[in-house]
């Protein structure tokens, strides 16, 4: 889930800014490419420690939060053993305690509150500054494919931002900015049958 939040927020943001024309588009004749962005990223380096740094930081902002809730319930249990020994106390020392227990029972609720508010914006800002040198080598990456190749335009393949429906596969420029990054080449995907087909074909000639 996480994963493909990352990939969404980065894929909109790179779509956006390489979709802009150049001044030959604007001026006549357009070379437009494509090229499929959830490939590019899922095999740069830096994004597969992405989710590990995001999981620890959410960790720390969990731990935080824990640790002012166990300073929170430390507070109540004070005010709870206070108004025990309230017979044994003078009313003005008991009026004092209790005041400042009260003020710091409040403080302490009121930092949890806003640790809470806060800790969506928070992880959101990390996850954008740790995607933000990714995004970058990537933009980077596709300029100068563009550039070389001759292309106005390039567009995202990605389903999920929608701007490409269908396109000629000469113009898919994935393997060309993969090759630009120096990225590992995509594992091919097994075809279809394999040792489960030949089994079925097998199993029907002996029914035969």
């Amino acid at each position: 889930m996480k994963n493909n939040l990352i990939k969404t927020v980065l894929l909109s943001t790179l779509a956006l800014s390489i979709m802009a024309p150049s001044r030959a588009a604007v001026a006549g004749e357009q070379k437009i490419g494509y090229f499929n962005m959830a490939d590019i990223f899922s095999r740069m380096p830096a994004a597969k420690g992405l989710e590990t740094k995001l999981a620890e930081f959410e960790k720390e902002l969990r731990d935080e939060m824990q640790k002012a809730t166990m300073e929170l319930q430390k507070k109540a249990q004070e005010a709870e053993q206070l108004q025990a020994q309230k017979s044994t106390l003078k009313p003005e020392v008991f009026q004092m305690k209790m005041g400042r227990l009260q003020r710091e029972l409040q403080a302490a609720q009121g930092e949890i509150m806003e640790m809470r508010r806060m800790a969506p914006a928070q992880f959101q800002s990390k996850q954008m500054e740790l995607m933000e040198p990714i995004r970058k080598e990537i933009e980077a990456a596709v300029e100068r494919v563009r550039k070389r190749e001759g292309y106005s335009l390039v567009f995202n393949q990605e389903k999920q931002i929608a701007l490409l429906i269908a396109a000629a596969p000469e113009h898919d420029l994935t393997k060309a900015i993969a090759k630009e990054l120096k990225l590992p080449a995509q594992k091919p995907t097994p075809k279809g049958g394999g040792s489960g087909a030949k089994k079925s074909k097998t199993a029907t000639k002996k029914k035969k």
